[in-house]
Formats: C-alpha cells, structure tokens, sequence
C-alpha cells in the first residue's frame, strides 16, 4: 500500500476479487482511500486518511492501532475498532443505511446516519 498524503489508494480498484491488504506501518497516510464490497483493509499501525476515505467492505482497526479521518469518511459498509479512530477537527464520519459501525471503546465524535428517512 502506498504511503503519503499524495497518494490515492483504491483496493483492488474494483475487481470482483475479494481481496484482503494488511497496513502494518508504525504510521503512515493516503490522500483519498477507497475500499470496495467484499474487500477488506486491516489496519495495525497509525494511518491517516487526508481526504475522503469511502468504505464499501470492511475496514478493522486492530487494538494498537488508529484511523485518523482528517477529511470525509463516508461508510457503506463495516467498520470495526479495538483501536482508535480519530476524526479531527472539521472531518465528518458518515455512516449510511445499511452500514455497521463496531467499536469497543469510547468514541468522540458525532456519527451522521442517512437513508430510510433519517438525518
């Protein structure tokens, strides 16, 4: 997986394949992260995501790890944490109709919920 705030990660970048990527740096960043259904992304380091980050399969962010959002994280998909998720200030997390949001710890921030008439 590429590291930097440059670079635009697209796992699998849409192939019909399940595909399963492991980020296991200390720390590391990606411009915009897209995953697709059926694809997972297991994060075990610090990864920042600088832009949008959108979520179709399933994000894990393992206990010693974190997501930071410093942009747009829409989910449509799982996410599960053990670990931390950060979205800083001026980022948006937004879970849609059918997607999971997981974690075992406290969370700080406002969680947006749309479809089926909600806001």
């Amino acid at each position: 997986m590429p590291n930097g705030p440059t670079f635009d990660v697209r796992i699998d970048n849409g192939n019909p394949a399940v595909s399963v990527v492991t980020f296991d740096l200390l720390s590391g960043s990606v411009g915009d992260l897209v995953l697709d259904s059926h694809d997972t992304l297991a994060v075990n380091g610090a990864l920042t995501a600088q832009y949008a980050a959108l979520i179709s399969g399933t994000l894990n962010v393992s206990s010693a790890a974190s997501l930071i959002n410093n942009g747009l994280l829409n989910n449509y998909g799982t996410i599960q944490s053990d670990g931390s998720i950060n979205n800083n200030l001026g980022a948006t997390l937004n879970n849609y109709a059918s997607a999971t949001f997981y974690s075992s710890k406290l969370l700080k921030l406002v969680i947006r919920r749309y479809g089926a008439g909600r806001e």
